[in-house]
């Protein structure tokens, strides 16, 4: 969600950004490559691979890549070196990329553990404030965050709850195809 309008790679308008809903990373279309990781934690998994390990985006920094890729950043994945294509996923921070792409993290104002963008920030300077709201004073109560895997995050990664079906209807992992967030609105 954002408070900005502009190209999904303009600065300021992901800078504007109140919640971000962390993708899961993709995989090279190579039966050796590791498959890609959730997204949607305070920080994300590290893809074990020992020659080409890809490591965890977070709320500060982006998964660094492998050696067959580049390192995610502020709001998008890396690409993988051999195919040019996204394997790291976007979030808050994107996802390193390698044979198999790291997930993104995810963001949501208000949400303790979140670690909110500085309005001074600048898209070769960004700097974080320490505090999970957002500059704008849009903040979200009564958050849960669930990544990809069905984990639910306050601080820290905590117990498995299962991540819920589009419907509601019972729970699942990962997801194949767009993504969702459901948001209600109380008076």
């Amino acid at each position: 969600m954002r408070l900005v309008s502009g190209m999904w790679n303009d600065f300021n308008s992901l800078k504007s950004r109140i919640m971000v809903a962390g993708g899961g990373g993709g995989s090279w279309a190579d039966y050796t490559a590791p498959s890609g990781g959730a997204g949607g934690g305070l920080e994300t998994e590290v893809i074990p691979d020992s020659n080409n390990p890809v490591y965890s985006a977070t709320q500060t920094h982006g998964g660094q890549g492998g050696t067959l890729g580049t390192s995610g950043e502020f709001g998008y994945g890396g690409i993988n070196s051999n195919t040019s294509y996204n394997c790291g996923a976007g979030g808050y921070y994107g996802g390193g990329s390698g044979p198999a792409g790291g997930g993104g993290s995810s963001y949501i104002s208000g949400h303790e553990g979140c670690n909110s963008i500085s309005q001074d920030s600048t898209e070769f300077n960004i700097q974080h404030t320490g505090n999970s709201q957002h500059y704008s004073g849009y903040t979200f109560t009564n958050t849960v965050m669930i990544d990809g895997d069905g984990y639910n995050w306050t601080t820290k990664k905590e117990d498995y709850i299962g991540m819920p079906t589009h419907d509601g209807s019972g729970t699942m992992i990962g997801n194949n195809g767009n993504g969702y967030a459901k948001i209600t609105f109380i008076k």
